[in-house]
């Protein structure tokens, strides 16, 4: 019998807690061996206002200019909105020492 599958992962995608405050690079999966990591889902808040870059390893996915107390929203889907290289590592890039907290919904799958 065949693996459980989500949308072509291996499994359901996880729920990872975001809890950042440090200016600069924020790892939210660590890069594995083998692995890709992929994003379905993202909800994030900022006490203050910063610029949130995510990124895979050092090139950036998406800009987001996040307003103090506002939440950025991208809803559950099936195809995810980033995906990493393998061997790579999923990251936040904070403009300036604000907490950011959050869910990033992700996939680690073997490529």
């Amino acid at each position: 019998m065949g693996a459980t599958t989500f949308f072509g992962a291996p499994a359901a995608p996880l729920a990872i807690r975001i809890n950042a405050a440090a200016a600069g690079d924020n790892t939210l999966v660590a890069a594995a061996v083998g692995q890709s990591t992929r994003v379905y889902g993202l909800r994030v808040s900022a006490a203050a206002a910063v610029v949130v870059q995510i990124k895979r390893g050092a090139t950036v996915l998406e800009t987001l200019n996040l307003p103090a107390g506002t939440p950025r929203v991208l809803e559950l889907r099936e195809l995810p909105y980033y995906v990493t290289g393998v061997n790579e590592a999923l990251v936040m890039n904070l403009s300036s020492a604000v907490q950011v907290d959050g869910v990033l919904e992700s996939a680690t799958v073997r490529v």
